[in-house]
């Protein structure tokens, strides 16, 4: 499990996240935007050792309707001691009819939580 931390380089907000990345190649994460942001995706090992995630996710109206989604893609490198991550991400939002809306892009940062012992 990891706690992650993105910056916009677009203008979006700053967003802090808990993160987990599955054997299977799935991934699940939360978000600490309003009315909660739960996001899945999945992943895989580049050639060049990185890992490429695409992850989805749904968008709310100030009501709590669905507004449309959300698609994110992630490129990272895991550190030599396998404690933290790295990288970019590319985010494109859409509305319910699946309408191109804007599109955020930034950087990010992971440091792994580990069980204590």
């Amino acid at each position: 499990m990891w706690s992650v931390h993105y910056v916009s380089t677009t203008g979006g907000p700053e967003v802090f996240t808990f993160d987990q990345w599955h054997g299977d190649g799935l991934e699940f994460e939360a978000a600490n935007l309003a009315p909660g942001v739960l996001c899945q995706g999945t992943y895989k090992q580049a050639s060049d050792g990185s890992y490429h995630n695409y992850h989805v996710a749904w968008t709310f109206d100030s009501t709590g309707a669905p507004s449309g989604y959300w698609d994110e893609d992630l490129v990272v490198t895991v550190s030599a001691d396998g404690q933290s991550y790295s990288g970019t991400f590319a985010q494109k939002f859409y509305d319910v009819n699946g309408n191109f809306l804007f599109e955020n892009d930034g950087t990010l940062t992971a440091t792994r939580l580990n069980v204590e012992r």
